[in-house]
């Protein structure tokens, strides 16, 4: 009865007919927050050649601007198949995960933010948006998220649609809070993800510069980046709302790039006019996933 009970836990509740290509909509619990819902896009051409996996984080933004928050969304179906059909890219089966209620935790690198004084992560914890809404509803549980991605989501995955696994390559990206939670997994779980995509990553935590959870982060790349260095990475970010504090950190970030002559696997790029929302990440998601998916 258990096994039927937990079998019947990861059945897909619908599909999503639709062209380009497929969704399945699955449920796979585990998850540190109440948000089990994965929606995987099956490229039209089929899974039986795909040996590319990329995980988005922001799930929910992905697809169909009529169910987000904004009215916004990446339409990255449509990318995506534009870019396989011209043969821009390989094959790739997208996992998007949509958020939860507590996305700031979830997505918060956990292991340089622990590194903080105890009164620094309070501060960070209590802190408010212009607003006046809280960031964190809950305590950090970035680890426990990217368990749940790794330990959860990604088995399955692999078991219902991926026939080679030894061959598959597994890539994260995403934006904002999500682009900086993609840049934490590779360095967290650097024998599972291949390479990622920071979109306007997040450096700050909050809307607040200087960042002592900043200056964390890009001590913690300092001491990890031996592991990732050969991987390919793709970074941007615009000038435009909350965009305009990322440059101090993503420069440092470039730097330590350029000091070790890392080149051919990493991209980083300045878009004068973007700002800091779906319609600009829109049109950047094509170039940072040529780059991914072309850069091993």
């Amino acid at each position: 009865m258990l096994k039927k009970f937990l079998i019947a836990l990861f059945l897909p509740v619908c599909t999503l007919i639709a062209q380009p290509g497929r969704i399945d909509t699955l449920r796979i619990p585990g998850r540190p927050a109440n948000e089990d819902r994965v929606f995987v896009w099956i490229p039209a051409q089929g899974v039986e050649n795909v040996q590319h996996v990329l995980y988005m984080n922001d799930g929910q933004n992905l697809f169909d601007p009529s169910t987000t928050w904004n009215g916004r969304a990446w339409m990255v179906r449509e990318s995506l198949d534009s870019l396989i059909s011209n043969g821009y890219i390989p094959p790739v089966l997208l996992v998007a995960i949509p958020n939860s209620d507590i996305r700031h935790s979830e997505y918060t690198p956990e292991k340089p933010f622990r590194s903080l004084p105890a009164e620094v992560q309070q501060y960070y914890r209590t802190a408010v948006r212009p607003n006046g809404t809280s960031y964190f509803r809950a305590d950090v549980v970035g680890d426990a998220y990217l368990q749940y991605v790794t330990q959860r989501i990604k088995p399955e995955i692999e078991r219902r649609y991926l026939k080679n696994k030894s061959s598959v390559k597994s890539y994260i990206a995403g934006a904002s809070m999500g682009g900086l939670n993609a840049w934490y997994a590779v360095l967290r779980y650097p024998d599972i993800f291949d390479g990622a995509a920071c979109l306007a990553t997040h450096w700050p935590l909050i809307q607040e510069i200087p960042s002592a959870a900043g200056e964390s982060f890009m001590s913690y790349f300092h001491q990890r980046f031996h592991t990732v260095k050969d991987k390919p990475w793709y970074f941007d970010y615009g000038d435009r709302g909350i965009d305009t504090l990322y440059a101090p950190y993503q420069q440092t970030v470039d730097r330590l790039f350029e000091r070790q002559g890392v080149s051919g696997s990493y991209k980083s790029l300045f878009f004068p006019g973007h700002d800091h929302n779906e319609l600009y990440w829109t049109k950047r998601f094509p170039e940072a996933i040529r780059f991914l998916l072309n850069s091993l």
